[in-house]
């Protein structure tokens, strides 16, 4: 029986052409490369992202070492939404010798109640103790300081970085006495976007390291509420001594008042600021709600306040008994506190 085989065709194949292949390649290998840029963050229009192997020695090293950048790239993978935000997305910005930093003001010295509790409890502290780096320096200003002592052993102050509203500082840990990692964010050149930053200070080498992250359209900061616990750390007993921290001089408790006069007396307060309130107690309508500050010399130390206050004429008659209210805002849960009391008759 005959059997069949089957033969090469001398026709020409009517398949792709080798360089329509080629190309078909290409776009898959391009197309693929952008779909592992947006899975780890970058979005068109943005800088170019150059991530940090996940062996980069510095890099590497200072994540295995504290525990506290596990959380805190963990805490900005939640904020940002981005389940794609990861320590690898990093790169470095730049490497910088510290000999060639100059500090905007020259290094001091600190008293000795700046460097023991209640003050000294927001530091971090290093491993020895001999040097601390305190990344709140400036809490409550839209500036951000970081400041360090005993960086070269002279027992002095210094701002290590300085910036007004385009960055923050999160968080600090000293990874070994000489080596310290500062997390934050700053803005990108033009604004638009803002970048997670990792610093890492070597004091031994005398060297600072940026590393960044793809920029991103960041609005929720989830260190805001950890960063007001700590300076709340460093705020000495209110009342401990058994003073009011808030008194109220002027107007006198049953005096007379007219159209124009003062809220006065002495606060020590958070930020110093000591809110006012003036209540008509016939109508029961709020004739004033404001605020002023406070001018001490330091915190934990009463200043004089002063508020001017000018009634509406439409909303009070002569004879109203008028209550003159002097308090705190808590800057733990905003509830009112430190309250001060007068009662006084409005004669116009």
């Amino acid at each position: 029986m005959a059997t069949s085989e089957l033969k090469p065709s001398t026709t020409p194949s009517a398949g792709p052409k080798r360089g329509t292949v080629v190309l078909t390649l290409a776009a898959l290998l391009v197309f693929g490369s952008l779909s592992v840029l947006i899975s780890q963050g970058w979005r068109p229009g943005a800088e170019s992202p150059q991530p940090v192997p996940v062996t980069d020695t510095q890099l590497r090293n200072a994540y295995d070492a504290s525990p506290l950048i596990g959380d805190w790239v963990v805490a900005w993978r939640t904020a940002s939404g981005d389940p794609g935000f990861s320590i690898s997305e990093f790169s470095l910005a730049s490497r910088t010798p510290l000999a060639d930093w100059q500090p905007d003001i020259p290094p001091y010295g600190l008293e000795a109640s700046e460097l023991a509790p209640p003050m000294a409890n927001r530091y971090v502290w290093s491993p020895d103790r001999t040097r601390f780096a305190d990344y709140l320096a400036s809490y409550g200003e839209p500036d951000s300081v970081l400041t360090l002592y005993n960086r070269t052993g002279n027992r002095t102050l210094e701002r290590l970085a300085f910036c007004g509203t385009p960055c923050s500082f999160d968080d600090a840990a000293w990874l070994n006495p000489d080596l310290l990692a500062v997390l934050g964010w700053q803005e990108t050149a033009d604004g638009s976007a803002r970048q997670v930053t990792l610093r890492l200070y070597d004091l031994r080498a005398q060297e600072l390291s940026v590393y960044v992250s793809f920029p991103r359209v960041l609005t929720a900061n989830p260190f805001d509420q950890a960063k007001q616990s700590r300076w709340e750390l460093s705020q000495p007993p209110r009342g401990g001594d058994g003073q009011p921290n808030i008194t109220v001089t002027s107007p006198a408790d049953g005096s007379t008042v007219g159209t124009a006069f003062a809220i006065s007396g002495q606060a020590r307060t958070f930020e110093q600021n000591v809110r006012v309130r003036v209540t008509n107690l016939r109508t029961g309508s709020t004739l004033i709600d404001s605020f002023t500050t406070a001018t001490a010399p330091d915190i934990g130390v009463f200043g004089p306040y002063s508020y001017s206050v000018q009634l509406p004429l439409e909303n009070v008659l002569g004879g109203d008994m008028l209550q003159v209210e002097a308090f705190e805002e808590s800057a733990e849960d905003g509830s009112e506190i430190n309250m001060v009391t007068h009662v006084v008759t409005y004669n116009p």
